[in-house]
Formats: C-alpha cells, structure tokens, sequence
C-alpha cells in the first residue's frame, strides 16, 4: 500500500486498521500516525511505540506499509528513497489472514486527508482457459508479453521472471513492462538488457528456504559463466519491493537486480517446478556478452 497523508495541526493521530479477509470487521492491528508512531498487535493486546521521524501536520507526506513473510513494514518515501520507520514480526501475520484496511481518525472536528495510490496497472481478470502450465521460456520479439507470462513480483508495477545472457551466464532476473528491459545482477551491478526471455506457465510455485537450501525440484532458469553451474530462480523483500532475481547455490545466497545494485539475500523465495523434469540448457541465439 502506497499512500500520502497529512492532518491539521492539533488535530488527533490519523489511524487506520488491517482486518481479517475472513471476519472484516475484526481488527488485526491498529496503526496511528502522529508524533508518535503507534502499532497496536490487538490479538496479543500489545502496542509497540516509535517516535515519527517526520511532521505530518499541514503538508503531504507520502509511505508504504507492506506486510509479508510475517513482517509488517512501514517506510516514508524521501525524494523516491524509501527510510524504514518500523519493521514489526509476528509469525501469526499469515495465518490471520490480512485481508482489509480500514481507514478513520478518532475526532470529528478535524480532517484528516488521505491520498491512495493504486497500480499503474490494469489488473482485471482475463477469463482465458490454458491447456498445458508447464515452465518454458519465450524470447520477447516485441513489446508485448507472451501469454501466460509468470509475474514475479512488484516494483511500482508488476514485474515478471527474465533471463539474458551477460559475461558468458545466463542469468535470471526480472522484466519492467514499463521500461520493456530486463534486469539481471552481475558483479555487484544490475545490468539492462534488451535482448532476453519471459518465463511463461504456471504449474509451479515459491517456496521459502534459505542459503543453500535447494528444494529437489527447484527449476533451473541459467547457468553461471565459468563452469556452468545451474542457476536458479529466487525472490526476496527489498524496501518494500518483491523482486526476482537468481540464486547460485554454491555461494549460498540469492542476488536480487535493485536500483543499479547486485543485492545479496541469504533468505528467499525460490521457483519450484511441478511439470516434466528439466531439460538441457542452451545459450540463447542472441548470445552477446
């Protein structure tokens, strides 16, 4: 959730809710923005307090709040650089199923202003019926995205799993529809390409591990560039973002393609493969390094 929000001065904390999908209007946890920063855990009847960085009376200021692998975060934006306020684990943030947030402030003679941002996307459902799920990649002759395409995660819009060739690898990464590159991590950098292959299907799914931890039937999207060594498909949280990138399992770590950066993660996601065992890779024909 991206979101701006001010109130008058001397007016009450702004506040809203994140309440179960199942019963919506039982409150999960209550957040209240303010001097102090307020997150009240309303099944444990516990309330975690963190002074506000920032004044939010009388002028816009912009955050994300996003929750996942029991985190809720909490970022204000900064000239399009995302500064932690808060970060808050609980184990029970899945199982409780967050599915609504409601928004209010505790004082009818003040208002509070709220400005949502919604994706830059259309997101309607497509009733189209697919015959065969299984993994495969398709070479981007154009700007549109072959049916089927994985998504991958999000950075501002959705993002879709990728891979190009880069210093003799083939390398998993992630594909922008906005910017129509992919971005794969190399050496410490992320590197564009324009030449590259959209991962298609969906008889798969993440699964958590970390490390070096490979599920027997994770599937291999490439390979590195001196001895071949199969590289996999990996995901992970950065700032708030889901971003996709590649996992080499003899270094134990998964390296995400972020603003111009190679980031190392030891904690991810990684593509599990449910279709007809792997087959033998070969190096694409727009083989450039």
């Amino acid at each position: 959730m991206r979101f701006q929000l001010r109130y008058p001065r001397g007016a009450s904390f702004a506040n809203f809710s994140l309440t179960s999908r199942d019963k919506p209007g039982e409150d999960l946890y209550m957040i209240a923005f303010g001097p102090v920063y307020l997150l009240n855990d309303v099944t444990k009847a516990r309330k975690v307090k963190f002074v506000m960085p920032i004044s939010i009376e009388d002028t816009y200021r912009e955050f994300t709040l996003n929750w996942y692998n029991n985190v809720i975060q909490l970022h204000y934006v900064d000239r399009d650089r995302l500064v932690p306020i808060v970060e808050y684990r609980d184990d029970l943030i899945t199982s409780r199923n967050i599915g609504f947030i409601k928004l209010y402030t505790s004082t009818a003679t003040h208002v509070t202003q709220w400005l949502i941002h919604s994706l830059p996307i259309n997101l309607s459902p497509k009733n189209k019926i697919f015959k065969d799920g299984c993994l495969h990649w398709v070479s981007m002759t154009n700007r549109d995205l072959p049916e089927q395409a994985f998504v991958g995660g999000f950075e501002d819009e959705i993002i879709y799993v990728a891979r190009s060739v880069h210093n003799y690898s083939l390398c998993p990464g992630k594909y922008i529809p906005s910017q129509h590159r992919v971005f794969v991590p190399w050496g410490g950098e992320e590197h564009a390409k324009e030449q590259f292959d959209i991962l298609c299907g969906y008889n798969a799914k993440w699964v958590k591990t970390h490390s070096n931890n490979i599920p027997e039937n994770a599937f291999v999207g490439g390979f590195s560039e001196l001895r071949k060594e199969p590289l996999y498909i990996g995901r992970a949280m950065i700032e708030g973002s889901l971003i996709t990138g590649k996992v080499h399992v003899n270094y134990s770590t998964c390296y995400l393609p972020y603003k111009g950066r190679e980031v190392e993660v030891s904690r991810y996601e990684i593509l599990v493969d449910f279709s007809v065992p792997p087959q033998a890779l070969e190096m694409p024909t727009y083989n450039v390094a």
